[in-house]
């Protein structure tokens, strides 16, 4: 359980880090919509990463059956998220809506640096010394 808890904070926090790099670059450019729109659907793509572990460290503990509704039924509310987000986002003139839906692939971005690029360089690493 704690790994768990490690992976999740370790994501947010890689989240949070590559969000503010990119929206200080943006706001510092002038595009202050767009930062906002990235700010935003930043927080959303945390709620989202939240919500996702938590249905599957629930739905680990239930039977098949149970578990393929629960993990319908919460894909569904998460989906319904994000579209209620993205519509704000759309309504708001404040707020970019292509930042807000670039960032809700940030959260995926760094798990895939972390895991797939870092990997197979420490991989690579472990295969030259041998």
């Amino acid at each position: 359980m704690n790994q768990v808890i490690e992976l999740k904070l370790k994501v947010i926090k890689q989240t949070a880090l590559i969000s503010f790099v990119i929206i200080a670059f943006t706001f510092g450019f002038g595009y202050s919509e767009f930062a906002f729109g990235l700010f935003y659907g930043t927080i959303i793509a945390i709620i989202n990463w939240l919500l996702l572990a938590k249905t599957v460290q629930n739905s680990v503990g239930f039977s098949p059956q149970k578990a393929k509704f629960y993990a319908v039924a919460h894909y569904m509310l998460r989906f319904f998220i994000i579209f209620l987000a993205m519509y704000i986002a759309a309504m708001r003139e404040d707020i970019h809506i292509l930042g807000a839906i670039l960032a809700l692939f940030i959260p995926k971005l760094a798990i895939l640096w972390e895991y797939l690029v870092l990997g197979f360089l420490k991989n690579k690493s472990k295969e030259n010394k041998n």
